[in-house]
């Protein structure tokens, strides 16, 4: 029992480790890296006189990393034969000429052509930086030209490259200057230098980066290791597949099976996410108090809980949750983001603001930006809140509380339109909640406010214009509005005046007739008809409709009558 405590402990400890070196990195995402094989030593620390110190195979198409492994000890293999009858004049080659750097460039160009390269390391002089350059212009989307002895990993030499554009790959030494590559959309290669010792830290680094010669000494295999056992465990998706796998009785099947059972655990904090996101806060709350039980010194996933118990407004509850993650571990992100939906439930939004910003210092991609989006909005910063919610949906672009606070946030600018699609981004994500529903249908009674008054002043403009057809359009299609509604007023009485007017006019004597008889029959406000016309004009002019008709009548009675 003492041996899995301390086998527990160890694998905490690299979970921990793995997350840390990531949040430095500036990943948001853990994976297992692209190991390099290196085949072939040369140059003067090999024994031989090749002129190439390195010859590497990297399994660039292999789908995981057990694949990318047997593809390199197949390789090596194949080539323990072939080398002695591809290489048997090697000591014969003279290795002190020398050659340009544009001969060099050359060469390496006609290496790209005719093979197929992935990666070139060191391909000239520390300090040729012109030749770097042109060859990155040249071959740089071909290829990755790595900078190790040109770079050291210096953060200095490393900006200079990315504003020059030098190369596209560091050889790993320095975490700032990682970022820095990353940023420039640089590769990271994380090297063991040969194999030094058997510290499998290395594999755990290029995992932690998301960035590995051959396999054949145990200081290298060491690092492989290490990388298949957590490739192992992405596998191991349940309790039944691990009890079902037949492994040897070593120190590491106790450390993995911890690490898988731990893995196993987590699915129902995964499970009571989603419960979070479906807005079921009793069964998560029920969900939570069973694992503290077994757990009491949780950290992992507490803030989510903390956010159940914020929405239920259990002031108590979270006041309790609070101190204790105080004297539990106050200087993790979760122990913050707690302590700021603490100060927000007691309106201390200054204080809430605060904790989560020391929240987001620790760990950049926490769902503390939601959180703080929310506070930005109470504080009425609308700015600030877009800001912070859109950092949240670049982490997670599932989260339907990031989308409506954006559609909030848009609302109080009086951006109706951008509202009405970030609510609709909410609604995908969460179909079944009544308050996006609404908050989008007043989203749509804001928008159409400011339609119909758009809509009346385009109504005006054809008319200035003497655009009449598409004044007279645009009335119609406002009239059979307000019918439909049942609104009465001024806007009602001028599109029938114009109407009729604009129908008479062009002899439509039918049409003109039904809105002249409209305008007698005005339910609204006298006030309007008269302060336009006298009642009697009203008779006058349906009265000139039908004679006009009539005359026309007669005329055309005329003349089928002569002929």
């Amino acid at each position: 029992m003492k041996r899995r405590n301390k086998s527990s402990q160890l694998f905490s400890l690299l979970c921990i480790l793995l997350q840390h070196i990531s949040n430095l990195a500036g990943n948001p995402k853990i994976v297992l890296p692209v190991p390099a094989f290196n085949v072939i030593n040369g140059g003067s620390h090999a024994g031989n006189k090749l002129a190439m110190q390195e010859f590497m195979i990297l399994p660039v198409g292999a789908s995981s990393f057990k694949e990318a492994m047997k593809m390199g000890v197949n390789q090596e293999h194949c080539f323990q034969y072939l080398s002695a009858a591809l290489f048997v004049n090697l000591q014969n080659n003279d290795g002190s000429q020398k050659i340009s750097g544009d001969a060099l460039k050359d060469l390496y160009k006609s290496f790209v052509s005719e093979y197929p390269n992935v990666s070139i390391e060191d391909p000239f002089d520390q300090d040729d930086w012109e030749n770097y350059v042109e060859m990155t212009v040249e071959c740089g989307e071909k290829v990755q030209i790595v900078g190790d002895d040109l770079l050291v990993t210096n953060p200095k030499r490393v900006e200079k490259a990315i504003n020059e554009r030098s190369c596209n790959a560091v050889l790993l030494k320095s975490l700032e200057a990682v970022k820095m590559s990353k940023r420039a959309g640089w590769g990271v290669m994380a090297s063991h230098h040969s194999g030094d010792t058997e510290d499998t830290f290395i594999a755990d680094l290029s995992v932690g980066l998301s960035t590995t010669g051959a396999p054949c000494r145990s200081e290298r295999l060491a690092k492989y290791n290490q990388s298949a056992w957590s490739e192992l465990q992405s596998l191991c998706t349940s309790i039944e597949i691990l009890n079902s796998l037949n492994l040897n009785n070593h120190w590491m099947k106790e450390c993995f099976s911890w690490q898988c059972g731990s893995r196993t655990q987590n699915a129902h904090w995964v499970f009571g996410e989603v419960r979070v996101f479906a807005r079921e806060f009793d069964h998560v709350e029920i969900m939570v108090r069973e694992h503290l039980r077994n757990d009491p010194y949780r950290m992992e996933d507490m803030d989510l809980y903390s956010y159940v118990l914020y929405a239920k407004e259990a002031c108590a509850a979270l006041s309790y949750l609070a101190h204790k993650v105080v004297l539990t571990d106050k200087y993790r992100p979760e122990s913050c983001c707690i302590i700021g939906n603490y100060y927000n439930l007691k309106g201390q939004h200054e204080k809430t603001v605060m904790y989560f910003r020391r929240a987001l210092k620790l760990n950049k991609y926490l769902s503390a930006w939601t959180l703080m989006g929310h506070e930005y909005v109470e504080m009425k910063n609308t700015h600030a809140a877009i800001d912070a919610y859109r950092r949240a949906v670049d982490i997670n672009p599932c989260d339907y509380r990031a989308w409506y606070g954006l559609g909030q946030a848009c609302e109080m600018m009086g951006m109706p339109f951008y509202a009405l699609y970030y609510f609709r981004k909410s609604i995908f994500f969460l179909p079944n909640d009544s308050r996006l529903w609404i908050a989008m249908a007043k989203c749509y009674q804001t928008e159409q406010l400011y339609m119909l008054e758009e809509e009346y002043h385009l109504i005006k403009l054809h008319q200035k214009l003497g655009r009449n057809e598409e004044a007279a359009f645009y009335f119609e299609k406002d009239l059979e509005r307000m019918d439909a509604e049942g609104l009465e007023g001024p806007n009602k009485f001028e599109a029938l005046i114009f109407l009729a007017t604009h129908f008479k006019t062009h002899k439509k004597f039918a049409e003109a007739e039904v809105y002249c008889t409209r305008l007698l029959d005005y339910s609204g406000h006298c006030s309007f008809a008269f302060a336009y016309l006298s009642l009697d004009f009203f008779f006058v002019f349906l009265l000139n409709i039908y004679i006009d008709k009539r005359t026309k009548t007669w005329k055309k009675g005329q003349k089928d009558r002569e002929v």
